[in-house]
Order: C-alpha cells, then structure tokens, then sequence
C-alpha cells in the first residue's frame, strides 16, 4: 500500500536546512547591482 509521505519528517529536513544555509523567506529578491549587464552576443 502507498502510504502519504510523513511530513513532519519533512518540516524537520527543512528546519535543518535553514539552520545550515539561513532562510530563504525574504521579502525582495536582491538582485545586486550588475543585474541586466550581460553582453549578448
């Protein structure tokens, strides 16, 4: 039988994650001040 996947498991792998690399939830993406100067061929 296929079972629903624990997500409580997955909130725990999240948490970790955040922990390690920070959080992601920012309110504007920073986009630096370079954004849109590539030369396209």
């Amino acid at each position: 039988m296929v079972g629903r996947p624990n997500s409580s498991a997955f909130w725990l792998v999240v948490d970790e994650q955040e922990k390690k690399y920070g959080s992601v939830n920012t309110p504007e993406v920073d986009w630096d001040s370079d954004v849109g100067s590539e030369d396209f061929d």
